[in-house]
């Protein structure tokens, strides 16, 4: 909760009709069509000027006939002359290559239900069908809404994943899945099921829309005016909403240019440029824009539109953009794990194409080795319920979260190599070196090499993968050798995990007191809960080292050892990822110390160090090996 100056945000709004509990009432539709009609108007980064032909996905549903192919003369056109609320929700399916559009569509975003799928479908048996007509009767009330406000907005096409789709051609599916980047990005505007409820549009209760507006009644300062608000605003509405919870949710509201969610208890608008709701019609208030959790509002959007950056960093803003998708798609749901790169395909073949670069089931070539250290980590996710009926009568029922703590595992299916994120479901901290480090490589890409499952789909599915890299690799041993791993797990020890040969060292931990320590223990960020004897037949691989260089911060100087934890596959020089490793301060300066003492290293004598374990590597390359 937090108090706004009324001076700043109310002045604006007390011209202004209150919101109904109906979201089809005129005065609710004035205000979203003036949001789309700005947007269109008076936004450059959401309107790029190009001279491309209008692109169009290969179906939509055509919903109603329009006289007018301008939008803005569409959305301003008068829509409330009939009873929305009660008009059938009818539609018919068209090929666009057979039936080219005349006008503008909109797309629909909504989460799918977690058992038992959705009833309408399109399938090869009623594909002929659907083109003649579709009966509202057989939509779910998600779809006739979507319908309805297409058609108050004046809108003719809407595009609705399962009846766009052939749900029962793998190979339609697979072509589609391609291009849904392109029918988001496309669209004049996503609508946006928020709170994943079994319909689009609620009712709500005004009073929970309107500002609440307080008066003083301090001495020294009577009758100023205040405007209560709800400082999660965002996050409790749309970045912690069920919907968001979805892996294509990420892509779809990434490219589209214009978002308008259907909240538990509001709509609330998003573009490039905006963001309004029924509370603040006319742009959130700063204090709540500055605690929201959109992250999609990124630099890259401007390239992607065809606008010009000056900027000389470009590439790294565009590198760290990706890293802030990917961010937020780690901590999402598929339902069906071959979606895992898929749903991501769209935004992945833009930033190819702003960054230069080549896409290796989810990392770029470029950036390797640094990429190949990203991690996945325990958190807290919330378990934010589905509102309650009641909520919307203005009850403040189930608001309060609750928490679990979030698992990773390895996907069952192959989708990705085991050095991809898209490997392993769980929240992915992505792997990158701060530019505030001077870093060191430790490795070398020799080569890549992706199988994709269709090779006219390079940002597909892959049916295989795999690096060759040159590098150092260190068996490692656990201490005990012996550990009970037979006992139950809170009463036993975890072992020590270390690199194997001369792994201790003496260290002063007092004046005069020298204790042995191991000189390079490795602390394992696994990528999913690991069996120790696993652990104890692996590898380490050292793939960085960096030197933290902030001047007057209390990590400067700081040295920083970054490395894979990598197990044999019984082939000679094959390995798969088990986890991430890292080293600081003096844990590293003892790991160092180690690794050349381990390695035969004499500084002083100048003598060379010779590589032992050939059979760790590949044969025909001593220091070579495959990761896959």
């Amino acid at each position: 909760m937090s108090v706004l100056n009324a001076e700043e945000c109310l002045a604006p709004l007390r011209e202004l009709p209150k919101p109904d509990i109906s979201i089809f009432s005129e005065n609710t539709w004035r205000t979203m069509a003036q949001w789309a009609v700005n947007c269109i108007k008076n936004h450059p980064k959401c309107n790029p000027t190009t001279e491309k032909a209008p692109w169009y996905p290969t179906r939509l549903l055509d919903v109603q006939y329009l006289a007018s192919s301008d939008p803005v003369a569409q959305l301003t056109a008068s829509m409330f002359n009939m009873s929305t609320g009660h008009f059938p929700a009818n539609c018919r399916l068209i090929e666009t290559k057979d039936t080219p559009p005349e006008d503008f569509y909109i797309t629909l975003s909504h989460r799918w239900p977690a058992q038992g799928g959705i009833s309408a479908r399109l399938e090869k048996s009623n594909i002929e069908q659907m083109k003649e007509f579709i009966p509202h009767d057989i939509l779910p009330p998600t779809f006739q809404d979507a319908i309805l406000v297409a058609r108050c907005l004046n809108i003719r096409y809407i595009w609705i994943d399962s009846l766009c789709i052939i749900q029962d051609s793998s190979e339609d599916w697979t072509k589609e899945a391609q291009t849904m980047g392109d029918v988001y990005a496309n669209s004049l505007l996503t609508l946006c099921g928020t709170a994943a409820l079994d319909i689009l549009i609620p009712l709500r209760n005004p009073e929970r829309i309107h500002p609440c507006i307080v008066k003083s009644t301090w001495e020294n300062a009577p009758n100023h005016e205040f405007v209560i608000t709800d400082f999660q605003f965002w996050k409790d509405r749309i970045y912690s909403s069920p919907c968001n919870k979805r892996a294509w949710i990420t892509q779809e509201r990434w490219l589209s240019p214009r978002i308008l969610h259907f909240t538990f208890d509001q709509m609330v608008w998003e573009c490039r440029t905006h963001e309004a709701s029924e509370t603040f019609p006319l742009g959130l208030p700063k204090q709540v824009r500055a605690n929201k959790h959109t992250g999609f509002k990124f630099p890259g959007n401007s390239r992607i539109l065809g606008l010009q950056q000056d900027d000389e960093k470009e590439g790294n803003r565009y590198l760290h953009d990706w890293y802030r998708v990917l961010e937020t798609y780690g901590r999402s749901e598929v339902t069906f794990e071959k979606d895992r790169l898929v749903a991501i395909a769209g935004v992945a073949q833009i930033f190819a194409s702003l960054l230069q670069d080549t896409f290796l089931a989810g990392l770029w070539q470029s950036h390797l080795p640094g990429t190949l250290l990203w991690s996945v980590h325990k958190g807290l996710r919330s378990n934010h319920p589905l509102a309650p009926p009641s909520l919307a009568a203005g009850e403040l029922v189930g608001r309060n979260p609750t928490y679990h703590v979030t698992e990773s595992s390895r996907l069952a299916s192959y989708e990705a190599p085991s050095w991809s994120w898209a490997s392993v479901s769980g929240d992915i901290e992505p792997g990158y070196l701060t530019p505030l480090s001077s870093k060191e490589s430790m490795i070398e890409l020799r080569s890549a090499q992706i199988n994709a499952l269709d090779p006219t789909l390079p940002f597909g599915r892959i049916h295989s993968a795999h690096l060759i890299l040159r590098g150092l690799l260190y068996p490692l041993s656990m201490d005990p050798p012996n550990w009970p791993a037979h006992l139950p797990a809170w009463s036993r020890e975890p072992p020590t995990i270390y690199i194997s040969g001369q792994a201790k060292t003496k260290v002063e931990i007092l004046e005069g007191t020298w204790v042995e320590k191991y000189s390079h223990v490795v602390h394992i960020r696994p990528d999913q809960p690991e069996e120790y004897s696993d652990i104890a037949r692996a590898c380490f691989l050292p793939v960085a080292r960096a030197t933290f260089e902030r001047e007057g911060h209390e990590m400067g100087g700081l040295k920083l050892v970054y490395g894979l934890c990598v197990l044999s596959t019984g082939r000679q020089g094959e390995y798969r990822r088990l986890g991430r490793v890292d080293f600081s301060g003096e844990q590293c300066d003892l790991f160092e110390r180690g690794l050349r003492k381990l390695r035969g290293v004499r500084e002083d004598e100048g003598t060379e160090f010779k590589m032992d374990g050939k059979d760790l590597y590949l044969p025909e390359e001593i220091g070579t090996f495959k990761l896959i």
